[in-house]
């Protein structure tokens, strides 16, 4: 084992319970302390400041935010899409084109002859994300 010295004295390293790292503690009583090799220290320490896994919802919301394709187009599908695609529908059934713009940037133009091909790729996707 090889330990670092800082001035002339050589560094011992301990982990506790929690896996918190401690070096050359100033402790009475170090009962609840582990000593450690400097290699665990600091493999301990890659570990301690390493991200979270993403939760569930996390990934949930980052599928969302992806979308699904349509017509080389990834359309993010989260509810504030939804909303916009619920505001805009009627202008669209009624014959108009209109360039929609999703949460992701991506936009898509929505048109009286894709409208239903559209809602049938896309609203099955988004509806996926939530159980019945």
């Amino acid at each position: 084992m090889v330990r670092t010295k800082i001035e002339g004295k050589m560094m011992k390293y301990y982990k506790n319970a929690q896996d918190e790292l401690f070096i050359d503690p100033i402790v009475e009583n170090h009962t609840s302390l582990t000593e450690i090799t400097e290699q665990e220290f600091y493999d301990q320490l890659t570990i301690n400041n390493s991200p979270p896994d993403p939760t569930v919802e996390e990934l949930r919301k980052q599928a969302m935010m992806s979308g699904i394709n349509f017509n080389d187009t990834m359309c993010s599908a989260l509810k504030e899409d939804m909303w916009g695609l619920n505001a805009i529908k009627d202008f669209i059934i009624a014959g108009n084109s209109i360039p929609f713009e999703f949460m992701n940037g991506n936009t898509l133009l929505l048109t009286p002859e894709n409208l239903s091909d559209f809602e049938a790729v896309w609203v099955p996707f988004r509806a996926g994300f939530f159980s019945i």
